[in-house]
């Protein structure tokens, strides 16, 4: 995927790249994220995602985000999500923890009534090609 690049912030736990590539704001998340991390990526960025979300996080910890804090995740996601009516969001961890956790976001979100299509996968290139694929 091409794109412009948006910023990355180090210094932190984890190291966060994004970038647009077409209609994708593709999150790329290299260390220990956590939950705050997570929060001010959301609050920041998620108000300029046009059309799909793409959150890269084979090299990405997650164990430090707890189960009642990936709860509250797709309310906080909604919320500023403002300029996205059709898109579809897709995760990708390679980890047995990392994939279920994020299993467990989408099972979360289908009970909150979030109706944004999601979905989880372990490879990048999967994730791509269903985000590129009319729902």
């Amino acid at each position: 995927m091409t794109g412009s690049y948006l910023g990355i912030r180090e210094g932190t736990l984890a190291d966060i790249s994004v970038k647009q590539a077409d209609d994708i704001m593709v999150f790329k998340a290299i260390g220990t994220l956590s939950y705050d991390e997570l929060v001010e990526t959301i609050k920041t960025c998620y108000p300029l995602v046009t059309r799909h979300i793409l959150w890269d996080l084979r090299d990405c910890d997650l164990t430090g985000i707890t189960s009642n804090q990936f709860m509250m995740l797709p309310a906080i996601a909604r919320s500023f999500m403002v300029n996205n009516k059709d898109g579809k969001a897709a995760y990708v961890g390679t980890d047995t923890v990392s994939f279920g956790l994020l299993s467990s976001y989408l099972v979360t979100a289908k009970v909150q009534g979030i109706t944004y299509s999601y979905n989880v996968f372990r490879t990048l290139e999967s994730a791509a090609e269903w985000l590129q694929s009319s729902i």
